[in-house]
């Protein structure tokens, strides 16, 4: 008897996207025994793991028919023993916290990385942020999703295949760049495992990288997660400054903003209106102006919220300690 292919998923995807892949996969008669799921990084600092991962591990079951078993770890050591002991035929990963180990690499089985930038450019692990954060680094005219063969060099594997995803608005948010890649993933997935099923090797990143290329060569760095001076709203920035940035920016690494000398996470922005900002430039006593980073600006706390101009107008912040 033929024994069937199986295939070990490692991700932080939602239920909805790996229910799209173990589809494909299972068509492809694959069989797909496990799904290894982790915190985000930002989550475990925040002591939010079990929000993080509990959801979600609960949707793959409700979701998902005869689903796969469902791993959540905090190391790598914790899946190698039970890696080798399936012995995949294939493995994929897609947004997962945890370097994929050497031990697992050394398998037999091909372990292949969704990223979802245009290797080589945006290298590392948060790179929606950067996209949406540097759009002068990173064109989203010229948005595509990557297929690599992974290899102990950090995104630095051979290519299978590169999917475009462009994006045509001119500001699009966090959430809209990871639809736009997640359903490139989809769109492309037959594609690739034909490729892989095909013996093809992948191309060398080097040669991807043409002359001519108008992408900034800042794009080549490896970026990883923004700092807080990059997170932080400052009351020199216009409005549009502010709100761009929170379109760039979600948990676990939300916008932030200094009040009293002490950092605050931003949940969200809302417009004040004229007579808000009259009333917070006159009213306001001298001990209550220029604390939160401001210049010329002004602030008013009003019980989870501060009132706070900005350089062409003011908003009103909802903010919760970190």
């Amino acid at each position: 008897m033929t024994r069937k292919r199986t295939a070990i998923i490692f991700s932080r995807q939602p239920a909805s996207f790996l229910k799209q892949l173990i589809q494909i996969l299972r068509r492809r008669e694959y069989d797909v025994p496990l799904v290894v799921c982790c915190p985000g990084s930002g989550y475990l600092l925040a002591r939010e793991a079990s929000t993080s991962m509990g959801h979600n591990v609960g949707a793959i079951i409700d979701e998902i028919d005869n689903p796969p078993a469902v791993l959540c770890i905090t190391k790598m050591s914790q899946v190698e023993k039970l890696y080798e002991a399936l012995d995949p035929d294939l493995a994929l990963a897609f947004s997962f916290s945890y370097q994929i180990t050497s031990r697992l690499l050394s398998h037999r089985a091909p372990f292949v990385n969704m990223h979802p930038t245009r290797l080589p450019y945006g290298r590392g692990p948060n790179p929606y942020h950067w996209m949406a954060l540097r759009p002068d680094l990173y064109p989203l005219s010229k948005h595509a999703v990557t297929w690599q063969y992974m290899s102990k060099e950090y995104d630095q594997g051979r290519i299978i295949l590169q999917k475009p995803a462009p994006l045509v608005v001119n500001q699009p948010d966090f959430a809209q760049i990871i639809d736009a890649s997640t359903k490139a993933f989809i769109d492309s997935a037959d594609e690739v495992l034909q490729l892989i099923e095909d013996g093809f090797q992948g191309i060398e990143q080097s040669e991807l990288l043409e002359d001519g290329d108008n992408i900034h060569s800042e794009a080549l760095k490896y970026m990883t997660s923004p700092s807080d001076e990059q997170r932080t709203i400052t009351s020199d920035m216009s409005i549009e400054e502010v709100q761009s940035l929170l379109r760039s920016l979600r948990p676990p690494f939300p916008a932030l903003f200094r009040y009293n000398d002490q950092l605050y996470y931003v949940v969200r922005v809302t417009p004040v209106t004229q007579e808000e900002v009259g009333s917070l430039a006159t009213q306001l006593p001298d001990a209550d102006r220029g604390n939160g980073n401001t210049i010329d600006g002004a602030q008013k706390r009003v019980g989870s919220s501060l009132l706070q101009t900005f350089r062409d107008g003011a908003l009103s912040m909802a903010i919760r300690k970190i």
